[in-house]
Parts: structure tokens; C-alpha cells; sequence
């Protein structure tokens, strides 16, 4: 399965017939302090009641060798069948996933469309990265 890298763009409602939507999550630059299990488990339940035929899979982009204890954990809240939808993967595989044309140039692509967020009142807040 091939996706096309889309947050610029992406509306989830309604999704194309037959077409399954595919989270990217860049963990190359967490920490052991960047781990909410309170927002992991809000993601884990808004997937699985809102969008339970639709999530292709997840991807998890660079996951540090410091949080695999956090997957550990995570895993053990899963079903088989969400665990099997959950993708690691590093600048070699995600090609297998995200055309490079298609992929931000962080993620090693060549889209140079980036996210910005005005904050309130139009001021503009620092880049995450």
C-alpha cells in the first residue's frame, strides 16, 4: 500500500470510497519527557471509536531506542489486530509506505510544504522542529 503524505491538504471527512487513512507520527526527536500516556490513550480510543474500518495503519517515524518501553506498555492495551496496523519505521522503510515526492523533506521526501500555526490573535508561534 502506497499513501500520499497529505496534512496540507487533508480533510477526513468524507474519505474517498475504498480509501483508508494512514497517521504519521515523527518520534526522531522524543524524549522520555514527550511521553503523555494520557494522550496516547486518547488517541487509542478516538481511533478505535471514530475510525475503527478506516485506519490503514500508524506509522511511528525513528522511534528512540529510550521510548520502546513506552511501546511495551501501549502494545499491552492493544488487540492483536491494532497492534499488527502499527508500522515502525526509519528513512529506509517509510519509502515503502510514502512516495518520496509525497513526504515532507524532514521525513526525507522532497515536499517542502511545511505546517505553521498562527496563534491567537495571528501571532505566529515557534516551529516545533
Amino acid at each position: 500500500m502506497n499513501v500520499r503524505f497529505g496534512f496540507n491538504n487533508f480533510s477526513p471527512f468524507p474519505l474517498p470510497q475504498g480509501e483508508e487513512l494512514v497517521i504519521v507520527m515523527d518520534a526522531s526527536s522524543a524524549g522520555v519527557s514527550n511521553v503523555d500516556m494520557e494522550f496516547i490513550t486518547a488517541i487509542i480510543t478516538f481511533c478505535k471509536t471514530y475510525f475503527p474500518s478506516i485506519l490503514a495503519y500508524q506509522l511511528v517515524y525513528q522511534l528512540p531506542w529510550v521510548l520502546q518501553f513506552v511501546w511495551k506498555i501501549v502494545k499491552s492495551w492493544l488487540p492483536p489486530k491494532a497492534v499488527a496496523r502499527i508500522k515502525f519505521v526509519g528513512p529506509k522503510e517509510i519509502g515503502d509506505y510514502i512516495d518520496e515526492k509525497d513526504r515532507p523533506k524532514r521525513l526525507g521526501g522532497l515536499d517542502t510544504w511545511e505546517y505553521s500555526y498562527e496563534g491567537p490573535a495571528g501571532k505566529a508561534t515557534v516551529p516545533a522542529h
